[in-house]
């Protein structure tokens, strides 16, 4: 059997001709699924470098939050000390 003899089933076209249009579609279609693949994966990573420029958002708001905190609590007892420290002069002024 000839490879290259004509194949009447597909228009004339040789056997070889056939098998090369059969590899260019099967090409195109692999192409095809490999870019919408870097499209899904590019896609992927905006997102993943969205969130976690959220995540660090956060986690500085949380940090400046709990630093306030801390200062307003040490502050409030500094407060609460010298207040304590007043009560118990005139306690024993009173004495």
């Amino acid at each position: 059997m000839n490879p290259t003899a004509p194949c009447n089933s597909f228009g004339g076209l040789t056997r070889l001709k056939v098998a090369e249009r059969k590899l260019a579609d099967i090409h195109f279609l692999v192409d095809k699924e490999v870019e919408d693949l870097a499209l899904c994966m590019n896609t992927m990573q905006q997102e993943a470098e969205k969130f976690q420029r959220q995540l660090d958002y956060q986690a500085a708001s949380i940090a400046s939050i709990n630093e306030y905190n801390l200062t307003s609590i040490a502050k409030r007892l500094t407060e609460i000390d010298s207040q304590m420290k007043l009560f118990a002069e005139k306690l024993h002024e009173n004495l």
